[in-house]
């Protein structure tokens, strides 16, 4: 029994001691020739499995987003929850839904609609009122709000921020403005959101740079009850 536990302490040991990573790839979070893939290890280390020949072994940092990129983390207080007043905002009854369908286990789909009824537009800030409905093959799957739903909801309130800063002519119904990619996504559930009517999603876009030929790095940060999502990445015009 002792020398059992020794050995699997020792193997829990150098689990955690090294990370398999390959020779070819880069510190800068970019595939490079050679470079393997990705995964979350024990204790949030961040593992890299390296496929290239001759593969050097290190310790790495747990991952985090770097600040240089704009991402502010949900670990840390971010600079503020001011709402504008709303005569600084537009008003507008656009309703319609967001819906997202997907399935877990094959022929057990789950589904999700953000009933959407209003918006109040600032530059900086949006907020939505919307009810949801929800429905699920699964077992044990009670009904709560998808985050992915809120996250594409949120690219239409970035959108819409995003025009009324730029003074361009937002229609529901008009040509598309602006290209948004999203390139870093954190998310927090504390807890589930099981509201279903009168909801409120809310939006500060925290940065918009030009970084060049009319393209921008944004960093916007949303809430729904208690889930919370920062989103960086970019927008350019079409």
């Amino acid at each position: 029994m002792v020398a059992h536990d020794a050995v699997r302490r020792t193997h829990r040991d150098a689990a955690q001691r090294v990370v398999a990573v390959g020779h070819a790839s880069g510190g800068d979070g970019v595939a490079h020739e050679g470079c393997g893939i990705r995964m979350i290890g024990l204790r949030g280390k961040r593992l890299r499995l390296s496929t290239a020949p001759g593969f050097a072994l290190r310790r790495e940092r747990k991952a985090t987003f770097p600040a240089s990129r704009g991402m502010t983390s949900l670990q840390a207080q971010p600079s503020s929850y001011d709402r504008p007043s709303p005569t600084d905002c537009t008003s507008l009854a656009e309703p319609h839904d967001c819906r997202m369908e997907f399935n877990v286990m094959a022929g057990r789909p789950v589904a999700e609609t953000l009933h959407v009824k209003r918006y109040e537009v600032h530059a900086d800030y949006v907020r939505a009122v919307f009810d949801r409905s929800y429905h699920s093959s699964m077992l044990a799957s009670p009904s709560h709000l998808i985050f992915l739903t809120a996250l594409v909801h949120l690219q239409k309130m970035l959108y819409m921020a995003l025009c009324r800063r730029w003074g361009l002519d937002y229609r529901a119904d008009g040509p598309e403005l602006l290209k948004i990619w999203p390139t870093s996504i954190e998310v927090k559930i504390p807890e589930l959101v099981v509201e279903e009517h009168d909801l409120v999603q809310e939006a500060w876009v925290r940065e918009v740079r030009e970084v060049r030929n009319g393209r921008h790095r944004f960093v916007v940060e949303t809430r729904i009850g208690s889930t919370m999502m920062v989103v960086s990445g970019v927008t350019f015009p079409l």
